[in-house]
């Protein structure tokens, strides 16, 4: 019997313990094209390998094979474990640095990190020190010691704050488990305090996101610091209050108010801290300035008075009164600058830049592979395999050989997976196809139709000579006559294209397109379709907010392979089930390029779930701009969400989708408006957003948005946080169009909060 048919791993690990050196020798011999032909007996192989191959080298490749990937249950890495115990001492050490080396950032608790891990820790060998190593470490799982008991924690302690993706990493264990505040403060009680405070203050200096720093900022609130602490770091708390993220800046302000109660700041220190506050785009990090200028200005009269007279010329009104108040008490004159709104004009609309030609060259397409790409610059990578295969099927292995980002994963039905897949597949690796769908899921109706029609490119690869929907243009659009040329190609080769591929091409024609080219080579349906009305979509019921969903009336006459397209009524929960799949919604506007509506439906509910999010899936809305037919409610609930989003980079992107739209006179501008007033979108996040927009020159739409929105804002049970951000941007881009009923009660409510005094101030700038 074969050592790898002795049973599970405990039984093989006994078998490989049993054999003798020609045994092991023997067994080594013969992996390889075992594992090949019996691709079921993996884990088996696995151990076998581990306590057969001779050199350190053999067994760390061995053990970081795709065909293992990914491995890390309990029961495998003990049976690996108990096969290395008899090797000797420096074998063990050198196998131990290679599998260290070689961990990739993400890879987190694998089996190699768990055996490495494993192997230092029995042998008291010097711990690894690699980000990798330090991130596996920092996995939270059931095998997890008490820092106390660890012995990694004194090592690995201040590479905490030194190893990007910690941060992250604790932040999600926090939100979710007690688990970790426990394991914090466990964490603090055995560590150095130095150590750990110049740790903090050293990863906020480096910078990053709110949500990269946010666990830091909880364990700096954990660490406490007294004030004799952050005496000795005051300098470095003063540098964070200009750039860093709003809740460092928070942080950083507390310490030097506790360092400046107890030993006043020189008047230098004074002014430079509360001169760096006066710019900071948070309002109440202004409002606290003025409240420290106000009670510490003792002495330092002279700094506490250059420190507030940039706000003088603030945007918000409230703080520009505020500065005036506290520059008269220091001595001053100055006055507030008063609100003169001079927005530009709006910009004219650029169209992208042209797509390059297509891949000509084994050089070429072998330079394409690796950078990341577009979803057109994806599907030209695609594009150029195809046709390379086709003509050269051995140049083009050799030329993509060692090229081909091979990564451990193939389970999603993401593009660039499948583009990998096939390059792979060309390289001569073993790999498995991306798997359709998690288990009991399904996809959304565009990315099962995106992967059917990269599912069926894999297939054809090597037969087919060229790919029918590549587009032509960065909307996603394919030239009509390009397409004729493509098919009378096809036809002289003796091929027939791929249904999905022949679909895709149809759906990617330019609105307009006359169909006579065509209606020799295209099936009569879509004959049909073209010489039809193909931009009549209809947006039938639309519901926005967390379980968005907009369902529209397919456009007359689609043809029955295009129909399922236009379904988008798959149930909201989808949206969050179908992250776990390697979600792409980037792709989706350049699929149904002639229909922005229907793209728009199918991407509302993922985006609405993205809205809160700190990662979203992607940001579509510029694409989405670019594509044709009418902007209508899908497209507004779209780029109100955008507008609304935690992630910057998705609010920058609903930001330059809005002017694009703006500047081609295509902004469904009250629709957003209604959308607005409708969901529970972040009115401070939405006022940040449209500000830019009016600053770029999109004050009219904005002000057109706004009078939609706040109707439903002013007459919610509880006034939405954030609110008077938007009263007070309404203001700046308000004309002499008259109050609305909502208004004039929010402004007949007296009192002298912000959002009665910024509803009264709007109303007299309407008047």
């Amino acid at each position: 019997m074969n050592v790898w048919e002795a049973g599970d791993a405990e039984a093989v690990a006994d078998a490989v313990l049993a054999l003798d050196a020609a045994g092991r020798k023997a067994v080594a011999a013969d992996l390889p094209g075992v594992l090949r032909a019996r691709p079921q007996e993996r884990q088996a192989l696995l151990v076998a390998g581990a306590g057969t191959i001779g050199g350190a080298a053999g067994v760390a490749a061995w053990l970081r094979r795709r065909e293992f990937a990914p491995w890390s249950a309990p029961v495998l890495v003990r049976a690996v474990l108990r096969v290395l115990a008899d090797r000797p001492a420096p074998w063990r050490a050198d196998l131990a640095g290679r599998l260290a080396a070689g961990l990739r950032p993400g890879s987190g608790r694998s089996g190699t990190w768990r055996v490495a891990a494993g192997i230092v820790a029995a042998d008291g060998l010097p711990v690894p020190l690699d980000d990798a190593f330090v991130l596996g470490w920092a996995v939270h799982d059931m095998d997890r010691l008490k820092p106390a008991d660890d012995p990694f924690a004194a090592a690995l302690i201040p590479r905490l704050f030194e190893v990007d993706g910690v941060g992250r990493l604790w932040d999600g264990y926090l939100r979710w488990s007690p688990a970790q505040e426990r394991y914090d403060r466990e964490l603090i009680a055995v560590a150095d305090r130095e150590i750990l405070l110049d740790g903090c203050l050293s990863r906020f200096l480096r910078g990053g996101t709110a949500g990269e720093l946010r666990w830091f900022v909880h364990f700096h609130g954990l660490l406490a610091p007294s004030a004799e602490e952050s005496a000795a770091r005051v300098r470095d708390y003063v540098r964070l209050l200009a750039a860093a993220p709003g809740p460092v800046a928070s942080l950083a302000l507390a310490e030097v108010r506790a360092v400046d109660a107890v030993a006043p700041l020189d008047a230098a220190l004074f002014g430079e801290a509360a001169s760096a506050l006066a710019f900071r785009p948070e309002k109440k990090l202004v409002r606290a300035m003025l409240d420290w200028v106000r009670d510490g200005s003792a002495g330092r009269r002279e700094a506490a008075a250059a420190a507030v007279e940039p706000v003088l010329a603030h945007d918000d009104a409230l703080l520009r009164e505020r500065a005036a108040k506290l520059a008269a008490e220091l001595g001053g004159t100055a006055r507030p600058v008063a609100d003169v709104p001079a927005f530009p004009p709006l910009p004219a609309y650029v169209p992208p830049a042209p797509l390059p030609p297509p891949i000509a060259s084994l050089d070429e397409l072998a330079g394409e592979i690796g950078p990341p790409l577009d979803p057109c610059g994806l599907e030209r990578l695609l594009a150029g395999l195809v046709e390379q295969v086709h003509r050269d099927p051995d140049g083009t292995a050799r030329a993509v050989a060692g090229a081909a980002p091979l990564d451990d994963w193939y389970f999603f039905n993401e593009p660039a997976g499948w583009v990998r897949f096939m390059l792979a597949r060309f390289s001569g690796h073993d790999t498995y196809p991306p798997r359709r769908t998690m288990p009991g899921e399904r996809l959304p109706p565009l990315q099962g139709f995106l992967s059917e029609r990269l599912q069926e490119a894999a297939r054809l690869l090597g037969e087919a000579p060229l790919l029918l929907a590549t587009p032509t243009a960065a909307s996603g659009h394919v030239d009509p006559d390009v397409l004729a040329e493509r098919l009378d190609r096809l036809a002289a080769a003796g091929r027939r294209p791929g249904p999905f591929d022949l679909a895709q091409a149809v759906l990617r024609l330019p609105a307009g397109t006359d169909p006579a080219p065509l209606a020799s080579r295209l099936p009569a349906p879509y004959v049909a379709w073209l010489e039809g009305a193909r931009d009549d979509v209809r947006v039938l019921a639309l519901v926005a907010g967390g379980t968005a969903q907009a369902v529209i009336e397919p456009p007359d006459g689609a043809p029955d392979a295009l129909a399922p397209l236009f379904d988008t009524a798959w149930p909201p929960y989808e949206a969050r089930r179908a992250r776990w799949q390697g979600l792409d919604v980037a792709w989706w506007p350049i699929l149904l390029p002639g229909h922005r509506e229907a793209a728009a439906a199918h991407l509302l509910p993922a985006l609405a779930d993205d809205t809160d999010r700190e990662r979203p899936l992607a940001t579509p809305l510029p694409a989405l701009a670019e594509a044709g037919g009418p902007a209508g409610g899908a497209t507004a609930a779209c780029l109100a969400h955008g507008l609304g989003a935690r992630d910057q980079a998705a609010r920058s992107a609903a930001v330059d989708a809005l002017l694009s739209l703006a500047a081609r006179d295509l902004l469904p501008a009250a629709q957003i408006g209604e959308v607005i007033g409708g969901v529970a979108l972040k009115p401070n996040r939405l006022a940040a957003a449209l500000g830019e927009c009016a600053e770029a020159g999109a004050h009219v739409q904005v002000r057109t948005v706004l009078r939609a929105a706040l109707p439903g804002l002013l007459t919610r049970p509880k006034a939405p946080a954030g609110l008077p951000d938007l009263l007070a941007l309404a203001t700046r881009v308000a004309d002499r169009s008259g109050s609305f009923p909502e208004l004039d009660a929010a402004a007949a409510r007296g009192g002298s909060s912000r959002l009665a005094r910024e509803a009264r101030r709007l109303k007299e700038a309407l008047a």
